[in-house]
Parts: C-alpha cells; structure tokens; sequence
C-alpha cells in the first residue's frame, strides 16, 4: 500500500513539475510576443492557442488593449490634423 502511495505521490509530483514547467514555457513566449510587438519589430498580436485557458484568456485582453491603443492612437492624429487644418484655415481667413 505504502508503495502504491510513493508512486502516486511521485507521478502527481511530474505532472505537476511538467505542468508548471509549460506555464513558465507559454509565459515566456507571450512575454517575447509581447515585446515584440511592443517594439514595433512585428504587427503580429499574441498568439491566443495556448494549452492554458487562463492563458488563452490572458493573451486575449491583452491583445485586446493594443486594439484599443492603436485606435487611440489614431483617433489622437485625426484630432490633431483637424486641429491643424482648423487653425490654417482662420489663420488663412484673418490674412484676408
């Protein structure tokens, strides 16, 4: 009994080793997707296929807040040139 016990004590203790081991392995891939993309060295968003559905869901937002970062950010530059073009066009009014 006792033996049927380590044994399963020991496999419990792998799969967990495992598992873990390809949590920090996903994490670390993200982390470098992320970077990446951060960078500007690539368009490309996290990948979302993970084996984790925590992860999955992670990778997700995550992918989700650069959306709304980017359209920020576009939004911000559309501003900006109406404001531009509003200003030359009354300083363009006040010359006349």
């Amino acid at each position: 009994m006792l033996l049927v016990l380590t044994i399963l004590s020991m496999a419990a203790a792998a799969f967990l080793l495992v598992h873990l081991w390809m949590l920090r392995r996903e994490i670390g891939r993200m982390t470098e997707q992320l970077r990446s993309y951060n960078e500007g060295v690539t368009g490309k968003k996290i990948d979302i296929a993970l084996f984790d559905p925590k992860l999955e869901a992670l990778a997700g937002q995550i992918n989700r807040q650069s959306h709304f970062i980017v359209e920020a950010e576009v939004h911000r530059r559309r501003i900006e040139n109406e404001f531009r073009q509003a200003a030359a066009n009354i300083s363009h009014d006040v010359l006349r």
